[in-house]
């Protein structure tokens, strides 16, 4: 299969903010990105709620490694309005598709790159989206052309 390109010229979007997981899902799988999840995830340290948005990717086969296809995905994972996240955006990549080029990608976006697992994981602080990307939730990105 071969890897989508994302050529992303200033992200049009259709203006829709707020949308379920699944309809990130739908939004991802559009674009070509058809083994991609997204979730949000809700949970308790203490009496602190930690919430943040998750794409995980079975692989990265079906997208290409640059900083506007890791771009597009936390702008996807940024419009999902299922709660206001307040730790992070996470991507993570599973197996061997994990390339240097995706950390060198998150380092141009300001995000974090570690391994766990045997995944890859990016994360991008939510104080960083919300500098790139505007307010939560924010707009979600139409797919782009292929």
């Amino acid at each position: 299969m071969a890897a989508v390109a994302l050529l992303l010229t200033g992200c049009a979007s259709s203006g829709k903010s707020g949308v379920t997981p699944a309809e990130a899902q739908e939004t991802l799988r559009a674009a070509g990105i058809t083994n991609a999840r997204v979730t949000v995830d809700d949970a308790r340290n203490g009496f602190t709620a930690v919430r943040g948005t998750r794409v995980s990717l079975a692989s990265a086969i079906d997208i290409e490694a640059s900083p506007q296809s890791l771009d597009y995905l936390f702008r996807v994972a940024w419009g999902v309005g299922k709660n206001e996240p307040n730790t992070a955006l996470t991507l993570r990549i599973e197996g061997e598709s994990a390339t240097d080029t995706w950390r060198d990608a998150a380092g141009d976006l300001g995000a974090l790159t570690y391994e766990e697992e045997g995944r890859l994981v990016i994360e991008m602080d939510v104080s960083v989206a919300d500098k790139q990307y505007g307010p939560w939730p924010g707009p979600v990105p139409d797919p782009p052309s292929q």
